[in-house]
């Protein structure tokens, strides 16, 4: 049956699946998967790395007011009544689906590492997260479930009786690196940069906006402004479902064929943006990567010590809280869902639907990554890194357990004398 699950989520949107709600691309909520990793009872777990999209949320404001306008020019220009179903006040908050999300998560995890955290302090674990409050919220919703089995815990985590450690805005270049990288914020501004996703909306979008605009009974309305609408439209009804569940508001205009084209626009833009096609797109990332082997670094020195080990606030795990802006620059960085071949307009059908880059399966709603620091009985250290709930193999590693020394000494390559700043010309 879980053979049966996978196989179908790695379909899902390369036309295989009709489901278009598994393909509507970083708007994708997170399927949990029921699985266990039985790898891990032949190992101590010693220390847990996570870093955690947020959930499913309400539309930003950008967003909002577009629609606001889309439902204007609908009561101004065509036969559909649509009113926008998402308050400014909402705007960008976690919805129900993106709190269970993250507390499912938390709670899977518990039970994977169960015998390192069950019983202890929750001073034991260090929870970061960006300014923006849905991160927030999804590390209090993933504590919540991570809790689930231990009452008076999660009470604490309920009443805010935890600690959440937020850098402001301008400083934060571990989670918000993307924002405070001046080359980057110009390059990601560069018409250049989204010419091939601009190029193939121009190209592919002919078909699906004339029959959505012919659907909704629009007249009177130029080639530009219906490719706009439409887009946003797709958009629109991709909101409803993750927030309401709604899947026959204005998704129901759209078929799976309308989807893929939609996904790929959107994996050219995040290709150009945050794929390798530049290493300024995931060069911005090391800070991050460098806390990461920092915190497994630690940890094999605290596990050497039994005094360190024995303390209170001795760090089991480092819990971070962020965007697909912060774990999708990550993946490029540690080359992880890497194609061989370059996506561009011209991309054949057969390689698209090869690709890896595709982010309603590799950047959905709470993508996530996790970093477990392993030890053998033989008293050897080791890190298996999971994508996503599944076990990964690295680059440098070979297989799914990769040796503690290889990882820092392959990755720590990455992070040596890499100054954020410098890099960034900021």
């Amino acid at each position: 049956m879980l053979a049966v699950l996978l196989v179908n989520m790695a379909l899902g949107c390369c036309g295989y699946n009709e489901d278009i709600t598994h393909c509507l691309s970083t708007r994708t909520p997170y399927l949990l998967k029921d699985i266990r990793d039985p790898t891990l009872d032949h190992f101590t777990v010693v220390h847990a790395e996570l870093v955690q999209r947020h959930g499913s949320r309400y539309p930003t404001s950008n967003d909002i007011n577009a629609m606001n306008m889309m439902a204007e020019t609908f009561a101004e220009n065509s036969k559909i009544t649509w009113k926008n179903p998402f308050p400014m006040e909402m705007e960008g908050e976690l919805c129900d689906r993106g709190k269970q999300e993250l507390f499912s998560l938390g709670k899977y995890y518990k039970g994977e590492f169960k015998k390192l955290f069950y019983g202890k302090s929750l001073l034991n674990i260090n929870v970061t997260a960006t300014f923006k409050k849905r991160t927030q919220d999804s590390a209090i919703s993933w504590l919540e479930g991570f809790y689930d089995d231990e009452p008076e815990k999660k009470q604490m985590v309920i009443d805010n009786k935890i600690n959440i450690t937020v850098v402001p805005k301008d400083k934060d270049t571990q989670l918000y690196f993307h924002k405070n990288c001046r080359r980057y914020v110009e390059y990601e501004k560069s018409s250049s940069t989204h010419k091939q996703s601009n190029q193939y909306a121009q190209m592919k979008l002919n078909e699906t906006a004339n029959r959505f605009i012919k659907a909704i009974g629009m007249t009177d309305i130029d080639e530009s402004t219906s490719k706009s609408l439409t887009q946003l439209a797709f958009t629109a009804g991709a909101h409803e479902y993750v927030v309401f569940n709604k899947s026959d508001g204005l998704l129901k205009y759209f078929n799976i064929r309308d989807a893929h084209i939609m996904e790929y626009i959107k994996d050219l833009e995040t290709y150009y943006t945050k794929g390798n096609s530049s290493e300024l797109n995931y060069k911005i990332a090391i800070p991050l990567l460098d806390s990461i082997i920092n915190g497994l670094k630690l940890a094999v020195v605290n596990d050497k010590n039994i005094q360190l080990t024995k303390q209170e606030n001795n760090i089991l795990g480092n819990s971070r809280f962020a965007h697909a802006e912060t774990v999708t620059p990550l993946m490029t960085l540690m080359g992880v869902n890497i194609d061989q071949f370059a996506l561009t307009v011209k991309l054949n059908e057969a390689k698209k639907n090869q690709r890896k880059w595709n982010m309603s399966k590799v950047s959905p709603y709470s993508v996530h990554f996790m970093f477990v620091l392993l030890k053998s009985k033989k008293g050897q250290y080791y890190v298996r890194t999971y994508f996503n709930q599944e076990a990964i193999v690295l680059p440098p590693c070979g297989s799914e357990i990769c040796l503690f020394e290889d990882f820092v000494k392959y990755y720590g390559k990455i992070t040596k004398d890499f100054d954020y700043n410098t890099f960034c010309s900021n």
